[in-house]
């Protein structure tokens, strides 16, 4: 290896601990890199490369290296959304969903203060930015809804976030398990909470959780 590709593996991460035995290129998971940021994309999908490089700790670097290892497998996909791009995990959802899904993670805040109360006016939602601006693009994209009380507007969740898409969950863990089975991997869910599904993958005598 020369100096130079030396120091550039130990830029995006090479240079750090790989499963024993194990080649991360033949198993994606097999860096820890790589499920630190699989897990992020997972619970935080249509974020830019800063935005999960600041979210893993690690630098833009690494991230983009892992990234386009992960896409190169099979596992995250990316899209425009403007002219950012952003990063979900592959079968969650369409590419046309992207902007409302990035939104829904950008701006979680808000819709955490419609869920809690629902029916609040701008006023009374705490927002640092054009809030105006905000709640009519959330409207438009189905992310909230806004009902006329009297001369007041009164906001409330959704219907594309009220509505559960657990078809869409199940297509995505079931693509999901199959593309880790197709890598060798013997993927074992061992656990499913309202937000999160934790999958223990194991190769030869290695397990990987995620």
């Amino acid at each position: 290896m020369t100096r130079l590709t030396k120091a550039f593996a130990e830029a995006v991460g090479q240079g750090e601990e790989e499963a024993p035995g194990i080649s991360a290129r033949r198993v994606t998971f097999a860096h820890p890199h790589r499920r630190r940021i699989f897990e992020t994309v997972t619970s935080s999908p249509c974020l830019g490369l800063r935005e999960l490089a600041r979210m893993t700790g690690l630098s833009a670097p690494t991230v983009k290296w892992h990234l386009r290892v992960l896409h190169d497998a099979g596992y995250v996909e990316l899209t425009s959304v403007g002219s950012r791009k952003v990063y979900y995990p592959r079968h969650m959802l369409e590419p046309e969903d992207a902007l409302a899904v990035r939104l829904a993670v950008t701006a979680r805040d808000v819709l955490r203060q419609v869920r809690d109360s629902p029916g609040l006016m701008a006023r009374d939602i705490s927002w640092n930015g054009d809030l105006r601006r905000l709640l009519r693009t959330m409207v438009s994209l189905g992310l909230l809804e806004v009902v006329r009380d009297g001369r007041y507007s009164r906001y409330y969740l959704g219907k594309r976030i009220t509505a559960h898409p657990r078809e869409n969950v199940r297509f995505f863990k079931k693509s999901l398990l199959t593309r880790m089975h197709g890598e060798g991997l013997k993927p074992r869910i061992t656990r499913v909470t309202k937000n999160r599904i934790y999958i223990t993958l194991v190769y030869g005598r290695q397990e990987f959780q995620l």
